[in-house]
């Protein structure tokens, strides 16, 4: 996918991934020169993480790169871009039906011809935290698809190029739904749970999901299934059957010193220490 017009000797690709199935991200750097940047397909939102002070749009001078500035290119712009520095940065490449489809859920109505806004080195500390958040690889894909649910969010809501109003409804999950969503993660605590699964389950697109589940439980997804394996730890530890490895195993954890970080953190002890201790 043929997306950004570099000098290709001078840009360095750092690490290309997807953050969900509508979002991709590629996290470069470049030293100097001109890039040409045009998209017919997708929106595209940037952030510079370092570098870039003397860095400015050909057509916005005035305006340079900085840590956490991000630029905004919506479906079919073209722009030229002038780099007198180096500069390291992540362009986050959003599908426009992704979008659409998080505008009809979260919103009051469908928009026809949807867009995003067009932003030149803006500052937005809740987007840059979002999109910073969204670099930690080594995270599950459930905290990844969570982020790119916010991500969403917020575009639409702060940068849409149409007045969107938020619904006021307030929508829980029911207690049949809370019943098959636990039954569900404890069946499946050794497997990889996400947020398409759980929504499977029940009936529901992703996206309903995440809301009405954080307005059911206060927490996330993620969070909760975290809560859930460290129960059963401690309800595992009690048996004589498994040592700390097959527990950790057993619940989901990639090995044991993961599964004992989040329980000292989750019980302030550890789990050899609630073993041998008082019960």
């Amino acid at each position: 996918m043929e997306i950004v017009s570099f000098h290709r000797s001078n840009v360095k690709v750092l690490a290309q991934r997807r953050l969900t199935s509508g979002i991709h991200i590629d996290h470069l750097s470049y030293s100097q020169g001109n890039v040409r940047y045009i998209d017919n397909q997708l929106h595209t939102v940037s952030i510079s993480l370092r570098g870039g002070e003397k860095s400015f749009r050909s057509d916005h001078r005035k305006k340079h790169a900085g840590a956490n500035s991000i630029c905004l290119m919506p479906q079919q712009h073209e722009s030229l871009w002038n780099i007198s520095d180096s500069i390291e940065f992540v362009f986050f490449y959003i599908d426009s039906e992704y979008l659409k489809e998080i505008t009809s859920l979260y919103f009051d109505r469908d928009l026809l011809g949807f867009g995003l806004s067009e932003e030149t080195y803006i500052h937005d500390s809740k987007l840059a935290q979002i999109m910073r958040s969204s670099l930690q690889s080594n995270k599950p894909q459930m905290y990844h698809e969570e982020l790119g649910i916010k991500l969403s969010h917020h575009l639409i809501q702060r940068y849409s190029q149409t007045r969107i109003d938020r619904r006021n409804i307030d929508t829980y999950l029911s207690p049949l739904q809370r019943k098959k969503i636990r039954s569900f993660i404890h069946e499946h605590l050794d497997k990889k749970i996400t947020v398409g699964s759980l929504a499977k389950e029940i009936g529901l697109s992703d996206f309903h999901f995440a809301r009405q589940f954080k307005k059911t439980f206060l927490i996330s997804p993620a969070q909760f299934i975290l809560r859930l394996r460290l129960e059963e730890v401690k309800r595992l530890l009690k048996s004589e059957s498994y040592s700390l490895s097959d527990i950790a195993i057993k619940t989901g954890f990639s090995h044991q010193s993961h599964m004992t970080q989040y329980f000292k953190k989750q019980f302030s002890t550890t789990p050899l220490t609630y073993l041998n201790g008082p019960s």
